[in-house]
């Protein structure tokens, strides 16, 4: 009997949640991110990465006053991770502790819970 090979696409889950990320259950938090958006996230993701962690909390920061520009820096960063680093993680959680960062990001995300496909 032969054996088959399945190509199984793996897939990340990107929630967004409104509350404190010290209170979530994940593997790994990137609770400091206070140097350039994206090299701070870049840099969590890697860290999260090399010690194997499948699900990984981000808060959910807006530097001055652009809060939808440090999501779109956050959320492009977390996507293009994700394109070249396929089933690294299972789930990104980005955690707002306040209602405009919740909305805002819900918004970009397409609803409260979004599952991208990485082949």
């Amino acid at each position: 009997m032969g054996s088959k090979h399945y190509s199984k696409v793996m897939q990340t889950q990107l929630v967004v949640l409104q509350g404190d990320i010290r209170q979530l259950n994940v593997d790994a938090k990137a609770l400091d991110l206070t140097e350039d958006t994206a090299t701070a996230y870049r840099k969590a993701l890697l860290r999260a990465k090399s010690d194997n962690a499948r699900s990984i909390a981000f808060p959910c920061v807006s530097f001055g006053n652009n809060p939808s520009g440090a999501a779109e820096v956050a959320l492009k960063t977390v996507r293009d991770f994700l394109s070249e680093n396929p089933g690294t993680f299972s789930e990104v959680i980005f955690a707002c502790w306040d209602t405009e960062n919740y909305k805002l990001y819900k918004a970009m995300l397409g609803g409260e819970n979004r599952v991208i496909n990485i082949p």
